[in-house]
């Protein structure tokens, strides 16, 4: 996953760039560094308490203890087998996905509404597979897209996982083959018919 980064000037008031080089400072961490991680920290925790708020609306009762658990595994330390965060995932990206002992590791690509996975923490997802069959329901994408070969999206396979089974992201659809997406997943489905 790439990031960018801006630089800016940030003015502070005198007390509180001296208790940052007091406390804050970690070793060999300059001031700008150790600013910039207190920031990240905040805005992680602003996130956090967005998500707090909206976890208690959607479970007013209190969640299941399934529910729980997967809240915990995503707020807990991030394993380098688990890549995404809930706040990271957007409809129409790529991911490397743990689908489980049946199908394994694969790449697909996220189809729910991207507030519904921030809020939820599971996605739908579309299988990517490289046996390119021609159906009408495919949609072909390749080396462009982040991947290493050409390959179809198989949009009648389709899939919920917890955010925590998405490893690695690959890459985002452009909004036409996204839009193309839609369709067959409609198709599929039979969502238009009569």
């Amino acid at each position: 996953m790439t990031r960018t980064t801006t630089k800016f000037s940030l003015s502070l008031p005198s007390e509180l760039l001296a208790a940052t080089d007091q406390h804050l400072v970690r070793r060999g961490e300059t001031r700008s560094a150790t600013i910039a991680r207190v920031l990240r920290e905040a805005v992680r925790a602003a996130e956090e308490a967005e998500l707090d708020a909206e976890y208690a609306r959607v479970f007013p009762n209190g969640p299941s203890e399934a529910e729980q658990a997967a809240r915990e595994r995503w707020r807990g330390p991030h394993s380098a087998a688990c890549m995404a965060h809930a706040t990271e995932v957007d409809r129409g990206q790529l991911w490397s996905v743990d689908f489980g002992a049946e199908i394994g590791q694969h790449p697909g690509v996220l189809v729910s509404r991207t507030g519904i996975m921030r809020r939820r923490w599971r996605a739908t997802v579309a299988l990517i597979s490289s046996s390119i069959l021609g159906l009408r329901t495919e949609v072909p994408v390749g080396p462009d897209d982040g991947l290493d070969h050409d390959s179809a999206i198989d949009c009648e396979d389709l899939y919920t996982v917890h955010i925590d089974q998405l490893s690695q992201r690959l890459g985002e659809l452009d909004q036409t083959r996204m839009a193309q997406v839609s369709a067959n997943i409609r198709l599929a489905l039979d969502l238009d018919a009569d």
